[in-house]
């Protein structure tokens, strides 16, 4: 990997660790938000909830700006005035203040994702870019734990730990400006029609497929630790203990660059979903070491469909519309996030049996779905360089 690949691979993963983050910070701080901001504990969560709503819904109107005005100008602009908005948060005073802040803040994050990913497909070489995309999707999935240790670590209320995140985007846009390539495409904006391109993805059914697929993956993740905190008590576990379980294996993201460039992305994904099943399976029984691994094979599960998912979409789409592909992708992704806590919380009441079997299903839905599309257009990728 050349000298300047490195160093903006570096910068992109900081980066992804910190803006996913934040849909995490506050999970880690609701009582402390509670107390900051008199608010019911229930009401504090609300300050994640707007985030992770707001971040959704922006892959949808922001995912496409990379494609018409370039990967540096949208991951540049959108950190500085994404730094911009997280110290206006940490000037809240009051609860209303700081969801309106967060709205808008998730909404600007959201431009994030799909233009890095973008990026690294196109700037890495041929060779490279599983790798960089499995280092970007460890970014994506380490935030989870890692941010809400390093905001209980840190000690401090919500509004300080946002201030410490202002020169975090700052130096990361800097570090973009610096080594992202500043003519990578030479596209025309006049050439760019948002329904055009949105059409021509509609076209490749096994696009289709990952974006329905993406839908599985961080809900399995979300459902089994949401549900296994829904269940609390009724669990021979320590639940700290089973969220540190799934630490080492977030490092098969590496594994599954191997796997894409050996097998191609229809595999590798296939492995992916199988051992996530295979990891609710062990989870159906309600002892600490069965749950202890259920909970790192999930880990390494979803870890390996991640990069694999986007892999295939990347490799599929092209330069007009890659941007777009994987802004659809992130919103199947954090749709199927969101829906996760509202499933585990009602399935957690009738038992740890039950709770299992739901993902279960639903990740075998799409095992089926995407094992019937046309293996012979799905299992190797072909990154488009036009």
């Amino acid at each position: 990997m050349k000298i300047n690949h490195f160093l903006l691979m570096i910068f992109l993963m900081g980066c992804a660790l910190f803006v996913v983050g934040q849909l995490y910070v506050p999970i880690s701080l609701n009582s402390n938000i509670s107390t900051q901001f008199n608010v019911t504990a229930s009401e504090s969560m609300l300050v994640s909830s707007v985030f992770g709503l707001s971040y959704a819904a922006g892959f949808l109107v922001l995912g496409s700006l990379s494609d018409k005005y370039g990967r540096r100008t949208v991951l540049v602009s959108g950190l500085s005035i994404l730094a911009l908005m997280t110290f206006v948060i940490s000037l809240s005073s009051s609860f209303t203040f700081l969801l309106i802040a967060r709205a808008f803040q998730g909404f600007v994050a959201s431009s994030f994702p799909p233009a890095a990913l973008s990026l690294v497909s196109e700037t890495l070489e041929c060779n490279k870019r599983p790798l960089g995309i499995s280092l970007i999707s460890l970014s994506f999935l380490a935030s989870a734990p890692v941010i809400q240790l390093l905001s209980t670590w840190l000690d401090i209320n919500f509004c300080k730990v946002m201030l410490l995140l202002v020169p975090i985007y700052l130096v990361g846009a800097l570090g973009i400006f610096s080594f992202a390539p500043k003519t990578l495409s030479n596209l025309k904006k006049e050439k760019f029609v948002l329904r055009t391109q949105f059409f021509l993805l509609l076209k490749d059914s096994n696009i289709l497929v990952s974006w329905f697929v993406a839908t599985t993956v961080l809900f399995s993740f979300v459902a089994f630790h949401s549900g296994m905190q829904s269940l609390g008590k009724n669990l021979n576990v320590n639940l700290q203990y089973l969220r540190f379980a799934g630490l080492p294996t977030l490092l098969f993201v590496f594994w599954a660059s191997s796997l894409i460039r050996k097998f191609g992305a229809f595999k590798t994904t296939l492995i992916g979903l199988v051992i996530t099943i295979l990891a609710f399976v062990i989870g159906l029984f309600n002892n600490s070491l069965n749950l202890l691994i259920a909970s790192a094979v999930l880990t390494a599960g979803v870890s390996i469909t991640t990069p694999s998912l986007i892999a295939s979409i990347s490799g599929r789409s092209s330069m007009q519309n890659r941007g777009l592909s994987l802004a659809i992708y992130s919103f199947m992704l954090f749709f199927g996030a969101s829906v996760a806590p509202i499933s585990s919380q009602y399935f957690a009441q009738f038992g740890l049996v039950i709770l299992n079997i739901v993902p279960i299903s639903y990740i075998l839905i799409g095992f089926i779905i995407i094992y019937m599309a046309k293996k012979s257009d799905y299992k190797k990728i072909s990154y488009h360089e036009a």
